[in-house]
């Protein structure tokens, strides 16, 4: 960014069809893109480590302390969906994340909190619906980006906020979902991917493109999926709905079923990138809840 950048807060700005379109063709929606693609392109053979640089650590300690903000008793409201204490879980997060840029926002973009607290505070759902979905998924990614843009990630942190950062901030959503039983935000059921998630599965099958012995079909084996979902996000997820759901993955989950029937990790991650543009970057009421500022602009 240039010196003297004047920062804003991030406002909605899609609320028609038409304004996808106008979305789907800017700056942006390309920057938006390329960001996702380029974690992509390092997600292979990620349990080689990387050294961690200090910002990839700040955000690290940040999703460790919020995991332990959540270890007290579950709640015992009888609320079938949408335990409203997590109003007050959501409001406590903003003094945490005003702590997390203090420290992660060198001196010359701290001006830059007020366009990066609200992509951050939606990431983990909505406070008024109790629902969560890809669309908050994409504020943290679009977090990440914004980041990046202002330097403070490089394109060396790109692998470690893939395979380090980012499932952590899945984990951590995960515990949210289960204490506080958040709504699947626009959730297609059977005809979706998943309830909550989209990313995961698209980098987490990068992640797997060069394993020797998982294959797509493995997913049906309860056994490899117990050994190796804390290795890889695409088992994890498979394991999370597995375990959320009382029905077979065949019954809940049959688009992922399919999916499972392709050959190679490399040809199910091709087509999840372009699932993921028509499904979530094209949808209206994905987008209408995005937020546009001046580092990612409505042009």
């Amino acid at each position: 960014m240039q010196q003297g950048h004047s920062f804003r807060s991030p406002e909605k700005s899609i609320k028609t069809l038409q304004d996808v379109e106008r979305f789907r063709g800017s700056n942006t929606c390309s920057k938006i893109l390329n960001f996702i693609k380029d974690i992509n392109i390092q997600m292979p053979d990620t349990d080689v480590l990387t050294e961690q640089s200090s910002a990839v650590r700040v955000m690290l300690d940040f999703f460790l302390r919020l995991r332990l903000s959540l270890e007290t008793p579950s709640s015992t409201s009888n609320c079938r969906y949408g335990d409203p204490k997590f109003r007050v879980w959501h409001g406590n997060l903003y003094n945490e994340v005003q702590s997390l840029l203090t420290v992660l926002l060198p001196e010359k973009v701290l001006a830059s909190r007020i366009e990066l607290t609200p992509y951050l505070m939606a990431s983990f759902g909505d406070p008024d619906r109790l629902d969560f979905g890809t669309g908050h998924e994409l504020s943290f990614v679009s977090f990440l980006l914004c980041c990046y843009v202002l330097e403070i990630f490089s394109v060396a942190d790109l692998r470690p906020l893939g395979a380090e950062v980012f499932p952590m901030y899945i984990a951590l959503v995960r515990a949210l979902l289960r204490k506080f039983r958040l709504e699947p935000a626009g959730s297609r059921g059977v005809w979706g991917l998943d309830d909550y998630f989209f990313l995961p599965f698209y980098w987490g099958s990068a992640q797997l493109i060069n394993h020797e012995s998982l294959l797509p079909s493995s997913i049906h084996d309860a056994h490899l999926i117990e050994k190796f979902r804390e290795s890889f996000l695409y088992f994890s997820s498979i394991d999370f709905i597995m375990k959320s759901k009382s029905a077979s993955l065949s019954a809940t989950s049959p688009l992922l079923v399919d999916v499972s029937q392709i050959r190679t990790w490399k040809k199910i991650n091709s087509g999840l990138l372009k699932m993921y543009q028509g499904e979530c970057l094209s949808k209206l009421p994905i987008m209408r809840h995005f937020l546009f500022g001046s580092i990612l602009p409505f042009e």
